[in-house]
């Protein structure tokens, strides 16, 4: 019965009393909502270990794997910029963002970013990475471990002149 389901049926398995142990088949209906990914469960749930994000220099680890994005946000906070130029080169940030967590949007804007690092029109880029996956998953509101050196990666801009 179930080699001849066609698109759109489905069976439900007899496993409670009120199937009285029958297999039954129906059809689906179309969505009555659009699908929304739920970004807040990408913050804190880890991937697996083998797909953790591993932040790295000429072959050294530089710290702890990224399993979350709160993590991965963290390490780019508190990696040595210069360092990460590897990463940045090879457009590491954002294939581990599509390939992942399947964001193709915020992986394509890291991907700009990683372009114009590898173009050397900023070699400050890191910045606007961090607000854009902070701001993309509602980190916002996040401060990095007071206790943990970091990276002063803010710039400063000029007021505009009127």
């Amino acid at each position: 019965m179930l080699g001849h389901l066609s698109a759109g049926q489905a069976a439900v398995l007899p496993v409670t009393r009120e199937s009285h142990g029958e297999l039954r088949l129906f059809s689906m209906a179309r969505r009555l909502t659009p699908h929304v990914r739920h970004r807040e469960k990408y913050v804190d749930v880890p991937v697996p270990e083998n797909r953790a994000f591993v932040f790295s220099a000429d072959g050294q680890r530089l710290g702890p794997r990224a399993s979350t994005l709160r993590q991965f946000v963290s390490g780019l906070e508190r990696s040595d910029p210069a360092a990460l130029g590897g990463h940045l080169r090879r457009g590491d940030f954002s294939r581990w963002l599509r390939e992942v967590f399947g964001d193709r949007a915020l992986a394509g804007e890291l991907e700009k970013q990683e372009e114009r690092y590898r173009m050397e029109l900023d070699l400050d880029v890191l910045p606007e990475m961090v607000s854009a996956v902070r701001s993309r998953y509602d980190l916002t509101d996040d401060t990095p471990d007071a206790a943990a050196p970091l990276v002063d990666i803010h710039r400063t801009v000029a007021a505009p002149s009127h």
